[in-house]
Protein backbone atom coordinates (compact mmCIF):
# COMPACT_ATOMS: atom_id res chain seq x y z
CA UNK A 1 0.00 0.00 0.00
CA UNK A 2 1.34 3.68 -1.56
CA UNK A 3 0.70 6.27 1.53
CA UNK A 4 1.32 9.92 1.00
CA UNK A 5 2.06 11.61 4.46
CA UNK A 6 2.08 15.31 4.21
CA UNK A 7 3.60 17.53 7.22
CA UNK A 8 5.76 14.60 8.38
CA UNK A 9 7.83 16.23 10.11
CA UNK A 10 4.99 18.07 12.05
CA UNK A 11 3.67 17.49 15.67
CA UNK A 12 0.37 15.70 14.31
CA UNK A 13 1.97 14.42 11.20
CA UNK A 14 5.28 12.71 12.55
CA UNK A 15 2.75 11.15 15.55
CA UNK A 16 0.51 9.42 12.80
CA UNK A 17 3.95 8.56 11.25
CA UNK A 18 5.63 6.93 13.98
CA UNK A 19 2.67 5.39 13.94
CA UNK A 20 1.69 3.66 10.48
CA UNK A 21 5.68 3.44 10.30
CA UNK A 22 5.04 -0.70 12.14
CA UNK A 23 3.52 -1.78 9.06
CA UNK A 24 4.30 -2.36 5.77
CA UNK A 25 3.64 0.28 3.61
CA UNK A 26 5.38 2.59 1.35
CA UNK A 27 5.39 5.42 2.95
CA UNK A 28 6.13 8.76 1.40
CA UNK A 29 6.70 11.83 3.62
CA UNK A 30 6.49 15.35 2.91
CA UNK A 31 8.03 17.51 5.75
CA UNK A 32 10.90 19.83 6.27
CA UNK A 33 14.70 19.27 7.60
CA UNK A 34 14.48 21.47 10.55
CA UNK A 35 11.58 20.00 12.30
CA UNK A 36 11.20 16.29 13.47
CA UNK A 37 12.76 13.53 12.20
CA UNK A 38 11.24 10.10 9.90
CA UNK A 39 12.60 7.34 8.75
CA UNK A 40 12.72 4.35 6.27
CA UNK A 41 10.27 5.91 3.72
CA UNK A 42 11.01 7.92 0.60
CA UNK A 43 11.22 11.88 2.40
CA UNK A 44 10.90 14.94 -0.06
CA UNK A 45 11.74 18.32 1.18
CA UNK A 46 8.61 20.84 0.87
CA UNK A 47 11.25 23.70 0.34
CA UNK A 48 11.88 21.63 -3.22
CA UNK A 49 7.92 19.89 -3.48
CA UNK A 50 7.52 19.68 -6.96
CA UNK A 51 3.66 18.23 -7.44
CA UNK A 52 5.02 16.29 -10.49
CA UNK A 53 7.38 13.96 -8.18
CA UNK A 54 4.51 12.41 -6.96
CA UNK A 55 4.28 9.54 -9.95
CA UNK A 56 3.04 6.59 -8.34
CA UNK A 57 -0.71 5.41 -7.51
CA UNK A 58 -1.39 6.59 -3.92
CA UNK A 59 -3.97 4.32 -2.03
CA UNK A 60 -4.28 6.38 1.16
CA UNK A 61 -3.39 10.32 2.18
CA UNK A 62 -3.03 11.70 5.19
CA UNK A 63 -2.82 15.54 4.35
CA UNK A 64 -1.31 17.50 7.68
CA UNK A 65 0.88 19.95 6.27
CA UNK A 66 -0.54 23.42 6.81
CA UNK A 67 0.84 26.97 7.15
CA UNK A 68 -0.57 27.41 10.99
CA UNK A 69 0.38 30.62 11.65
CA UNK A 70 -3.03 31.58 12.91
CA UNK A 71 -2.09 35.36 13.18
CA UNK A 72 -0.60 35.56 9.56
CA UNK A 73 -1.89 38.46 7.75
CA UNK A 74 -0.69 37.99 4.59
CA UNK A 75 -4.12 36.12 2.95
CA UNK A 76 -2.60 35.35 -0.37
CA UNK A 77 0.22 33.84 1.32
CA UNK A 78 -1.86 31.93 3.60
CA UNK A 79 -4.53 30.82 0.73
CA UNK A 80 -1.38 30.03 -1.72
CA UNK A 81 -0.39 27.67 1.06
CA UNK A 82 -3.56 26.16 2.88
CA UNK A 83 -5.82 26.15 -0.12
CA UNK A 84 -5.12 26.55 -3.93
CA UNK A 85 -1.61 24.08 -3.05
CA UNK A 86 -4.07 21.33 -1.27
CA UNK A 87 -6.69 21.42 -4.25
CA UNK A 88 -3.92 21.04 -6.57
CA UNK A 89 -2.51 18.04 -4.89
CA UNK A 90 -6.09 16.69 -3.71
CA UNK A 91 -6.39 16.85 -8.02
CA UNK A 92 -2.86 15.30 -8.78
CA UNK A 93 -3.39 12.01 -6.65
CA UNK A 94 -6.99 11.83 -7.71
CA UNK A 95 -5.72 11.52 -11.33
CA UNK A 96 -2.89 9.00 -10.62
CA UNK A 97 -5.64 6.93 -8.91
CA UNK A 98 -6.14 7.70 -5.17
CA UNK A 99 -9.38 7.64 -3.92
CA UNK A 100 -8.88 8.01 -0.04
CA UNK A 101 -7.83 11.50 1.21
CA UNK A 102 -7.65 12.55 4.99
CA UNK A 103 -7.17 15.80 5.48
CA UNK A 104 -6.46 18.06 8.81
CA UNK A 105 -9.09 20.91 8.88
CA UNK A 106 -9.29 23.47 12.17
CA UNK A 107 -11.78 24.62 14.59
CA UNK A 108 -10.65 28.25 13.46
CA UNK A 109 -13.21 27.88 10.93
CA UNK A 110 -15.73 28.50 13.43
CA UNK A 111 -15.25 31.87 14.67
CA UNK A 112 -17.49 32.87 17.44
CA UNK A 113 -20.28 30.51 16.19
CA UNK A 114 -22.11 29.49 18.82
CA UNK A 115 -21.06 26.56 21.33
CA UNK A 116 -20.90 23.31 21.18
CA UNK A 117 -19.93 23.44 17.50
CA UNK A 118 -22.02 21.83 14.93
CA UNK A 119 -20.14 20.55 11.82
CA UNK A 120 -23.51 20.91 9.27
CA UNK A 121 -23.74 24.78 10.82
CA UNK A 122 -23.75 26.75 7.65
CA UNK A 123 -23.34 30.37 8.74
CA UNK A 124 -19.89 30.33 10.16
CA UNK A 125 -17.22 33.05 9.81
CA UNK A 126 -14.17 32.83 10.10
CA UNK A 127 -12.40 35.79 12.07
CA UNK A 128 -8.80 34.67 10.79
CA UNK A 129 -6.85 34.17 6.80
CA UNK A 130 -5.96 30.81 8.54
CA UNK A 131 -9.57 30.27 9.05
CA UNK A 132 -10.83 31.35 6.51
CA UNK A 133 -8.42 28.98 4.41
CA UNK A 134 -9.40 26.02 6.02
CA UNK A 135 -13.07 26.84 5.49
CA UNK A 136 -12.51 27.11 1.81
CA UNK A 137 -10.89 23.65 1.71
CA UNK A 138 -13.49 22.10 3.30
CA UNK A 139 -15.55 23.73 0.91
CA UNK A 140 -13.87 22.23 -2.08
CA UNK A 141 -13.21 19.02 -0.24
CA UNK A 142 -17.00 18.19 0.15
CA UNK A 143 -17.29 18.58 -3.51
CA UNK A 144 -15.19 16.95 -4.38
CA UNK A 145 -15.01 13.44 -6.97
CA UNK A 146 -17.94 11.58 -6.37
CA UNK A 147 -15.80 8.59 -6.39
CA UNK A 148 -13.72 9.54 -3.90
CA UNK A 149 -13.81 9.03 0.26
CA UNK A 150 -12.57 12.21 1.56
CA UNK A 151 -12.87 13.18 5.40
CA UNK A 152 -12.02 16.39 7.01
CA UNK A 153 -10.96 16.87 10.60
CA UNK A 154 -11.55 20.00 12.39
CA UNK A 155 -8.88 19.99 15.07
CA UNK A 156 -9.25 21.77 18.06
CA UNK A 157 -6.55 22.86 20.17
CA UNK A 158 -4.20 19.55 19.79
CA UNK A 159 -1.48 18.66 22.59
CA UNK A 160 1.09 16.37 23.71
CA UNK A 161 4.53 16.02 24.70
CA UNK A 162 6.48 16.37 21.42
CA UNK A 163 5.91 19.78 20.69
CA UNK A 164 9.37 21.32 21.74
CA UNK A 165 10.16 22.43 17.90
CA UNK A 166 7.20 24.41 17.44
CA UNK A 167 8.36 26.93 20.15
CA UNK A 168 5.04 29.88 20.49
CA UNK A 169 3.01 27.67 18.59
CA UNK A 170 3.24 24.78 20.70
CA UNK A 171 -0.20 24.69 22.42
CA UNK A 172 -0.93 26.36 25.15
CA UNK A 173 -0.53 22.98 27.67
CA UNK A 174 3.07 22.51 26.33
CA UNK A 175 3.74 25.52 26.75
CA UNK A 176 1.95 25.64 30.43
CA UNK A 177 3.67 22.81 31.49
CA UNK A 178 6.83 23.59 30.15
CA UNK A 179 7.03 27.46 32.46
CA UNK A 180 5.97 25.42 35.52
CA UNK A 181 8.16 22.63 35.17
CA UNK A 182 11.51 24.63 35.19
CA UNK A 183 9.67 26.97 37.31
CA UNK A 184 9.00 30.22 35.30
CA UNK A 185 6.13 32.86 34.67
CA UNK A 186 3.49 32.54 33.05
CA UNK A 187 1.90 35.25 30.30
CA UNK A 188 -2.06 34.97 29.69
CA UNK A 189 -4.53 37.34 28.00
CA UNK A 190 -6.36 38.92 30.98
CA UNK A 191 -7.91 37.25 33.22
CA UNK A 192 -6.86 33.32 32.14
CA UNK A 193 -10.99 32.39 31.87
CA UNK A 194 -10.85 31.86 28.12
CA UNK A 195 -11.61 28.30 27.61
CA UNK A 196 -10.30 26.10 24.85
CA UNK A 197 -11.47 22.74 23.65
CA UNK A 198 -8.09 20.18 24.13
CA UNK A 199 -7.52 16.86 22.53
CA UNK A 200 -4.49 14.68 22.90
CA UNK A 201 -2.55 13.52 20.38
CA UNK A 202 -2.87 9.76 20.83
CA UNK A 203 -6.82 10.75 19.84
CA UNK A 204 -5.74 12.76 16.90
CA UNK A 205 -3.28 9.76 15.55
CA UNK A 206 -6.46 7.16 16.66
CA UNK A 207 -9.05 9.43 14.74
CA UNK A 208 -7.16 9.35 11.59
CA UNK A 209 -6.36 5.90 11.51
CA UNK A 210 -9.78 4.84 12.27
CA UNK A 211 -11.50 6.95 8.73
CA UNK A 212 -8.79 5.00 6.83
CA UNK A 213 -11.80 2.30 6.83
CA UNK A 214 -14.67 4.96 5.92
CA UNK A 215 -15.57 5.66 2.47
CA UNK A 216 -17.71 9.08 2.84
CA UNK A 217 -17.26 12.50 2.49
CA UNK A 218 -17.46 14.32 5.99
CA UNK A 219 -16.25 17.07 8.16
CA UNK A 220 -15.67 15.65 12.15
CA UNK A 221 -15.05 17.86 15.09
CA UNK A 222 -12.39 16.64 16.69
CA UNK A 223 -12.48 17.91 20.39
CA UNK A 224 -13.00 16.32 24.01
CA UNK A 225 -16.54 18.13 23.66
CA UNK A 226 -15.39 19.90 27.23
CA UNK A 227 -14.13 23.43 27.54
CA UNK A 228 -11.51 23.91 29.62
CA UNK A 229 -9.68 27.66 30.92
CA UNK A 230 -5.94 28.77 31.16
CA UNK A 231 -6.52 29.01 34.65
CA UNK A 232 -7.70 25.40 35.09
CA UNK A 233 -4.96 24.12 32.99
CA UNK A 234 -2.67 26.13 35.65
CA UNK A 235 -3.69 24.25 38.34
CA UNK A 236 -4.36 20.91 36.90
CA UNK A 237 -0.10 21.06 35.37
CA UNK A 238 1.10 22.95 39.55
CA UNK A 239 -0.22 19.57 41.06
CA UNK A 240 2.58 18.22 39.42
CA UNK A 241 5.36 20.26 40.59
CA UNK A 242 6.58 22.72 42.91
CA UNK A 243 5.92 25.78 41.04
CA UNK A 244 6.84 29.28 42.46
CA UNK A 245 6.60 31.90 39.52
CA UNK A 246 2.95 33.51 39.24
CA UNK A 247 0.60 34.48 35.90
CA UNK A 248 1.52 37.62 34.58
CA UNK A 249 -1.60 38.79 32.47
CA UNK A 250 -1.47 41.17 29.48
CA UNK A 251 -3.84 42.83 27.90
CA UNK A 252 -4.71 40.96 24.55
CA UNK A 253 -3.92 42.98 21.25
CA UNK A 254 -5.42 40.28 19.03
CA UNK A 255 -8.84 40.42 20.79
CA UNK A 256 -10.60 40.86 17.58
CA UNK A 257 -9.29 37.86 15.76
CA UNK A 258 -9.29 35.70 18.51
CA UNK A 259 -11.93 33.10 19.83
CA UNK A 260 -12.33 33.07 23.76
CA UNK A 261 -14.55 29.84 23.63
CA UNK A 262 -13.94 26.69 21.54
CA UNK A 263 -16.26 23.57 22.08
CA UNK A 264 -17.26 20.74 19.85
CA UNK A 265 -20.12 18.74 19.81
CA UNK A 266 -18.45 15.07 19.17
CA UNK A 267 -21.71 13.30 18.57
CA UNK A 268 -20.35 12.40 14.91
CA UNK A 269 -17.12 11.48 16.18
CA UNK A 270 -18.56 9.14 18.61
CA UNK A 271 -21.33 7.74 16.16
CA UNK A 272 -18.99 7.27 12.98
CA UNK A 273 -15.92 6.13 14.60
CA UNK A 274 -16.48 4.95 18.41
CA UNK A 275 -14.29 7.33 19.92
CA UNK A 276 -14.49 9.07 22.64
CA UNK A 277 -11.50 11.02 23.69
CA UNK A 278 -9.53 11.17 26.93
CA UNK A 279 -10.62 14.22 29.10
CA UNK A 280 -8.21 16.73 29.85
CA UNK A 281 -6.50 15.73 33.25
CA UNK A 282 -5.43 12.20 31.80
CA UNK A 283 -3.98 14.00 28.65
CA UNK A 284 -2.12 16.17 31.09
CA UNK A 285 -0.70 13.38 33.20
CA UNK A 286 0.08 11.26 30.41
CA UNK A 287 1.92 14.66 28.53
CA UNK A 288 3.60 15.39 31.67
CA UNK A 289 5.09 11.63 31.82
CA UNK A 290 6.18 11.42 28.83
CA UNK A 291 8.00 15.29 28.76
CA UNK A 292 9.86 13.68 32.16
CA UNK A 293 11.37 10.81 30.48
Amino acid sequence: MNVLLTGATGFIGNSIFNYIKKYNFNIIAIGTKNELTVDNCKFIDYKNFDIKSISEKIDIVFHQAANNDTQLNDKNKMLNDNYYGPCRLFDHLYNLGCRKFIYASSCAVYGNAEVPYLEENKKIKPLTYYGLSKKMFDDFAMNFKDDASVIGLRYSNVYGHNEFHKNKRASMIFQIINKIKNNLNIELFKDGNQKRDWIHIDDIVKINIECASLHCKEIINCGSGEAVSFNEIIKIVNNYFDWNGYVNFIDNNISDTYQNLTCCNIEKLKNLLNIIPKNVEIGIDQTIKAMLL
